[in-house]
C-alpha cells in the first residue's frame, strides 16, 4: 500500500514539473507572440495604448525574469474620442517575472527609461488608471522604476500647463493592488516651475505617496541650495480643504529662495532663517492657494541704495494668499539696526505684493557721535512710520512718520564737561528742542524741518531752520559741532537755516557782546549773510564763509576804541607803542581770510587782509622816543601829540603787513611814510618830515597847521627806521632812496641782521649829522602828494 502512494505522489510531482517547464517553455519561445497579445489585450480594453519602434529581448541573460529593451515607447490615454501622451521615452529596459503571468498579473520589477517626457491631465484619476470592469483580465503591477533626463508635465482640466519638472534623475518604487497604491520618490530635479514658482538650479526632492481615495504624502524632503525642508501633505479628492502640507525648514541664506518676482527683493538681503510652514493646495491643485511661514532669525542684512540695513532677532509669520498675489506678514518682534540708529522693541505689518504696505511701530534708540570732538547724544522714545515698498524697482515711499523722542548726551561717550538735553517730536513737521552747555558755551537751540515726509521721499530738500540763541557761545564749540572738517569727499552734510542771537560771543581771544547773526549752512560751510555785535567800545559788522577749515570775511568796522584794542590784546607782542601811549577810534572796511591749524590756532601764513580805514581823534603820548626832538619841538607838544584823521589802506600777505604811503598830520610835526611789519616783528619804515614846519615853530614861532608838502622853499629830511622788537636803527636817506619803493611797499624786506640797541647821536643844526648827512631843498613840485 505504502509503495502505490509513493509511487503515486512521485507521478504527481513529475506532471507538475512538466506542466511547470512546458510553460516555462512556451512563455520562454514564444515570447515576441506573447508580448503583441499583451500590448493588443490592454489597448482592446483599456483607455491606456502602448506604441514603440522596435523591441529587443535579452532573456538569455536575466533568464529566470524576461529582458526587453524597447525604442520609441509611448503610452497614449484616450478619452471621449482625445488621445493624450502620457509617456515617451525613446528608449526604456524592463524586466518581468513570467510566473506571475500565470496569476493573470503583470509584475515590472526594474524599469528605467531615459529622454523623455510625462504629461499628466487633471482629468486622469489615478497615475496609471485601470478600470475595474467585466472586460478588465489584466493587472498591471509595476516596481523599482528609474527615469533619467526627463521633462514632466502637469495639465489642468483646461488644458493648462500648470507645473513642469525638469528632472535629471527619477527614482520610482510602486506598490499596487486594487485598494491601495504606494509611491516612493527619490528625485534629482534641474528646474521645477509651478504656477508662479520658477526654480531655476537643481535640487534633491525625495518623498512618498500613499493613494486609496485620496493622496498621502509622506516624509518629504526638498535640499535646494541652503535650504533643507522636511514634512508631509495630502490631497483629498473629495474634500478640497484638506489638501495640506506641512513642512519643516531651515535655510541658511535668505538669497536662495528668490523662486517668486514677489521675491525678487531677497536679492538684497542676507540671512539665516528657520521655522515650519503651511500650505493649502487651490480646488484644482493648480497653484498654492495659501502659504503659511512662521519664521526665526537671529540677523537678517538688507542693502538699499548702497547703504545695509541689520535686523536682529525677528520672529514672526508670513501669509500668502492666491498664488502669492495677496501677502500679509507680520513680524512680532524684532530689533534694527542703521548706522547710529538702533530701534529695539520693534513690530511691523506687510501687506500687499506689487507695492507693499509697510507700518512699523517700536521705541527706539538714535545714537549720534560727532568723531574727534569727544562728544555724543542719545535720543529714546516711541517711533512709528508708515511706508510703501515696490519689490521690483526696491523703491520706498515714507506715507507718515510719528515719534516723540527725548535725548541726552552720552555719558559713554562725551569726554568733556558736556550737557546736553531737550526733545524730539515728529508728526507731519521735525521739531528739535533743547539746550547745550560746556565750560565755555550755553546755547539754547531749535531746528524745525517742514513736511519731513517729503523730504524723506526726496520730493523736497533738507533744509531746517536752526535758531540758537543764549547768554554765551564759543565760535569753535558753535563750528565743532556742525562743521565736517575731514577734507573728506565722500562726507555729507544737513543744508540749514541759520539764526543766532548771544549776549556773548568768543572767537579766539576776540570778545563780541550782543551778537546777533543770519546765514546758512550749505555745502558743509558756514555763510553768515549778516552779522554784528558790540565790541572795544564800538561796533563791528559784515559777512562771514567757513569752509572747513578756512575763513573768509567783510567786516565793516565802526568806532572802534584803539586803546582797548592794544590793551586786550596785549599790545601785539610788542613795546614800542603801548595801550598806555595810543588812543583814539579807527572805522573803515576790512577783508580778510585765512586757516586754522588743528588746534584752532589762526595759521599766519594763510593770514591776508585788505582794508580801507580811517583813524580820527588819534593821541600819542608818553613815548619816550620822541623826547629827543625837543630840540625842535617844544616838550608840551611832544607829551600829546594829535592826529588829524588819517587814511590808508593797510593790508597783510605773506606774513607782512604793508602800510601804503600815506601823509600823517598832527600838532607836533607833518610828515608821511610807508613800510611793512612782519610776523616776526621786523619793520621798516621810511619816512618824510617836513622840516620847514618845525624851523616855522621854532625861530618864528608859528603854530599853524600847514602840513601841505610844497617846492615853495620847504626842507623835508628823509630817513629809515629799521628795526626788530624793541631794538631799531635810524638811517638817514635822500629822495631818491624815500621814492625807490613808493608804489611797492609790499617788496620791502627789513635787514635787521646788524640791528643794535638804539643810541641817540649828536647832529650840528646845520642840516649835518656825522655822516656828513646833507639837508635836501625841494625845489620842485612835489611828487609824493
Amino acid at each position: 500500500m505504502s509503495r502505490l502512494i509513493y509511487k503515486s505522489i512521485l507521478i504527481i510531482f513529475v506532471l507538475f514539473l512538466a506542466i511547470i517547464v512546458t510553460g516555462t517553455l512556451i512563455l520562454f519561445f514564444y515570447q515576441d507572440k506573447f508580448i503583441n497579445h499583451l500590448v493588443s489585450d490592454i489597448n482592446t480594453n483599456s483607455d491606456i495604448s502602448f506604441t514603440y519602434s522596435d523591441i529587443k529581448i535579452n532573456t538569455y541573460q536575466s533568464f529566470p525574469k524576461f529582458s526587453y529593451a524597447v525604442a520609441d515607447f509611448c503610452i497614449e490615454y484616450t478619452k471621449d474620442g482625445k488621445s493624450d501622451t502620457i509617456i515617451y521615452s525613446k528608449n526604456f529596459n524592463i524586466n518581468i517575472s513570467p510566473f506571475q503571468l500565470l496569476k493573470g498579473k503583470i509584475l515590472v520589477n526594474g524599469f528605467s527609461a531615459n529622454d523623455g517626457k510625462i504629461n499628466w491631465h487633471g482629468y486622469y484619476k489615478n497615475f496609471i488608471e485601470t478600470e475595474s470592469n467585466n472586460n478588465q483580465s489584466i493587472i498591471v503591477i509595476l516596481s523599482n522604476l528609474k527615469f533619467n533626463n526627463f521633462i514632466i508635465n502637469r495639465y489642468n482640466n483646461y488644458g493648462k500647463k500648470t507645473l513642469t519638472i525638469n528632472a535629471k534623475k527619477i527614482n520610482m518604487n510602486i506598490a499596487s493592488d486594487k485598494s491601495i497604491s504606494y509611491f516612493k520618490f527619490k528625485n534629482a530635479i534641474n528646474s521645477f516651475s509651478y504656477g508662479d514658482i520658477l526654480i531655476e538650479e537643481p535640487f534633491e526632492l525625495n518623498f512618498e505617496i500613499y493613494q486609496q481615495k485620496n493622496l498621502i504624502f509622506n516624509n518629504i524632503e526638498l535640499y535646494f541650495k541652503s535650504l533643507q525642508l522636511n514634512g508631509n501633505g495630502r490631497i483629498d479628492n473629495s474634500n478640497e480643504a484638506l489638501n495640506r502640507f506641512r513642512f519643516k525648514y531651515s535655510l541658511n541664506s535668505t538669497k536662495d529662495i528668490v523662486f517668486n518676482p514677489n521675491l525678487d527683493f531677497l536679492k538684497n538681503t542676507d540671512g539665516k532663517l528657520r521655522g515650519d510652514l503651511y500650505i493649502k493646495l487651490s480646488a484644482t491643485n493648480d497653484n498654492i492657494d495659501s502659504l503659511v511661514i512662521n519664521f526665526l532669525s537671529e540677523k537678517i542684512s538688507y542693502k538699499y541704495n548702497n547703504q545695509q540695513y541689520n535686523f536682529k532677532n525677528i520672529n514672526g509669520y508670513t501669509l500668502f494668499r492666491n498664488n502669492f498675489k495677496e501677502h500679509k506678514t507680520y513680524i512680532k518682534k524684532a530689533e534694527f539696526r542703521y548706522e547710529d540708529i538702533v530701534s529695539y522693541d520693534f513690530k511691523a505689518k506687510l501687506k500687499g505684493s506689487e507695492n507693499i504696505a509697510v507700518l512699523i511701530n517700536g521705541n527706539s534708540l538714535l545714537s549720534k557721535t560727532f568723531e574727534n570732538k569727544g562728544f555724543g547724544i542719545r535720543a529714546t522714545g516711541p517711533l512709528s512710520c508708515l511706508l510703501n515698498y515696490n519689490p521690483s524697482t526696491s523703491d520706498i515711499t515714507f506715507r507718515k512718520v510719528k515719534g516723540k523722542l527725548y535725548f541726552t548726551e552720552d555719558k559713554n561717550i562725551s569726554t568733556e564737561q558736556i550737557i546736553s538735553k531737550g526733545n524730539v517730536d515728529i508728526d507731519n513737521n521735525l521739531v528739535i528742542s533743547g539746550y547745550l552747555s560746556s565750560n565755555s558755551s550755553m546755547v539754547n537751540f531749535n531746528v524745525i524741518q517742514n513736511d519731513i515726509v517729503n523730504v524723506l521721499n526726496h520730493k523736497a530738500d533738507l533744509f531746517p531752520s536752526i535758531k540758537m540763541w543764549g547768554e554765551k557761545i564759543a565760535y569753535n564749540d558753535f563750528s565743532d559741532l556742525i562743521v565736517d572738517n575731514s577734507n573728506s569727499s565722500d562726507s555729507s552734510s544737513i543744508n540749514a537755516k541759520l539764526e543766532v542771537n548771544f549776549k556773548s560771543f568768543e572767537y579766539q581771544r576776540l570778545l563780541l557782546k550782543r551778537f546777533k547773526a543770519t546765514g546758512v549752512y550749505i555745502d558743509n560751510a558756514i555763510k553768515i549773510d549778516y552779522f554784528t555785535a558790540d565790541c572795544f567800545d564800538g561796533n563791528i559788522s559784515g559777512k562771514l564763509v567757513q569752509k572747513q577749515n578756512s575763513y573768509s570775511s567783510n567786516i565793516w568796522v565802526n568806532n572802534i576804541n584803539i586803546q582797548t584794542l592794544f590793551r586786550h590784546y596785549n599790545n601785539w607782542g610788542q613795546k614800542l607803542i603801548t595801550s598806555e601811549n595810543i588812543s583814539g577810534q579807527f572805522k573803515g572796511l576790512i577783508t580778510l581770510s585765512f586757516k586754522t591749524n588743528p588746534n584752532n590756532e589762526i595759521d599766519r601764513n594763510s593770514l591776508q587782509l585788505k582794508s580801507d580805514i580811517q583813524i580820527v581823534n588819534g593821541e600819542l603820548k608818553g613815548v619816550n622816543q620822541l623826547e629827543k626832538l625837543s630840540k625842535w619841538i617844544k616838550p608840551e607838544e611832544l607829551k600829546v601829540i594829535k592826529f588829524d584823521t588819517l587814511k590808508n589802506q593797510i593790508s597783510i600777505r605773506n606774513k607782512k603787513i604793508i602800510f601804503p604811503f600815506m601823509d600823517v598830520k598832527s600838532n607836533a610835526l607833518s610828515l608821511s611814510l610807508y613800510g611793512v611789519h612782519t610776523f616776526t616783528n621786523n619793520y621798516e619804515y621810511n619816512l618824510k618830515i617836513n622840516f620847514s614846519n618845525i624851523l616855522k615853530r621854532k625861530f618864528l614861532n608859528y603854530h599853524s597847521k600847514d602840513n601841505m608838502h610844497s617846492n615853495n622853499g620847504y626842507i623835508n629830511l628823509y630817513f629809515k627806521i629799521i628795526g626788530k622788537d624793541s631794538n631799531y636803527n635810524i638811517q638817514w636817506i635822500n629822495k631818491k632812496a624815500f621814492k625807490k619803493k613808493i608804489d611797492k611797499p609790499e617788496t620791502i624786506e627789513p635787514d635787521t641782521l646788524h640791528i643794535k640797541q638804539h643810541k641817540e647821536k649828536n647832529t650840528s643844526e646845520s642840516g649835518t649829522n656825522t655822516k656828513g648827512y646833507k639837508i635836501e631843498w625841494d625845489e620842485f613840485t612835489d611828487t609824493l602828494k
